[in-house]
């Protein structure tokens, strides 16, 4: 980072330095609140006058000190240098860049010419394609939390109804509890993330994050059977209306809610729980 400061020296000259320090990068209030120190040097370039020029900072604010707080000092602004941005900036999950990749892809695919023949079929593939990508990304990022958060583990447990009904003896307890990161990776293993019912309510009871009103998901999740189990048309033999229209509507409705989903989920710190926002 770095400010431009300047200051009268005592020849009447006007010292100008641009005081480069350190970005300053913390999870808690608290060490968002303490200060760092950084010591510096200019000097008048008319007299040759050296100064002390002392710079502290925490995460919200700068401070700069020129001989020990004998001479009047102003800065403008701290700025970040370029390649500081990316300590500041949250990273993306190996999550929603696939899933951004793969509707990149459908939306190349869709606008793509095809004989009129085959137009169907590939729409068909694609719309069975985009509701699978939304359940991978549900599943992957859940999962990811949960096995890596002790916090949200337990929320699980407590919140889940399958894990209500198991009975330990006194003599299974320490062992179920050792082994109960797998047992839950095995359980999220086996559930079937496009059953909408049950995601939103451990999304909810779990992550805090409320899918809100979603019939279209469901609708979305129904016609997907129909094109993976009967190539795209229903029990009575009907084809489905599925065209590049209807594929990126979906496309748009499954962005903005993966999207939402992964704001949410950046908000947790290491230890699996909320990080408070500041300005």
């Amino acid at each position: 980072m770095y400010t431009n400061i300047s200051f009268t020296c005592e020849c009447g000259s006007v010292v100008e330095h641009m005081a480069f320090y350190p970005v300053f990068v913390a999870d808690t209030e608290k060490e968002r609140e303490e200060y760092q120190e950084t010591e510096l040097e200019t000097e008048c370039d008319r007299c040759g006058r050296p100064y002390q020029v002392l710079v502290k900072n925490n995460f919200y604010d700068v401070e700069i000190i020129v001989d020990n707080g004998e001479i009047r000092v102003e800065h403008t602004e701290p700025q970040y240098e370029e390649s500081e941005l990316d300590l500041l900036l949250p990273k993306e999950s190996s999550q929603i860049v696939l899933f951004r990749e793969q509707l990149n892809t459908v939306q190349l695919l869709v606008s793509a010419k095809v004989e009129e023949k085959a137009q169907y079929g590939l729409h068909v593939m694609l719309y069975s394609h985009l509701v699978a990508s939304a359940e991978g990304y549900l599943y992957s990022t859940f999962t990811k939390f949960v096995t890596q958060h002790d916090s949200l583990l337990r929320k699980l447990v407590e919140t889940d109804p399958e894990f209500s009904k198991q009975k330990f003896s006194l003599s299974d307890i320490f062992v179920s509890r050792e082994t109960l990161k797998d047992t839950i990776d095995k359980y999220l293993k086996d559930l079937i993330f496009h059953n909408m019912k049950k995601t939103k309510e451990m999304y909810l009871s779990v992550l805090g994050f409320d899918f809100g009103h979603i019939p279209w998901f469901f609708r979305a999740v129904n016609l997907r059977h129909h094109c993976v189990h009967r190539g795209g048309y229903d029990k009575d033999g009907n084809s489905l209306n599925i065209n590049s229209d209807v594929i990126l509507s979906l496309m748009n409705h499954l962005s903005d809610l993966i999207e939402a989903i992964e704001v949410r989920v950046k908000d947790f710190d290491d230890e699996g729980n909320k990080r408070v926002t500041y300005r």
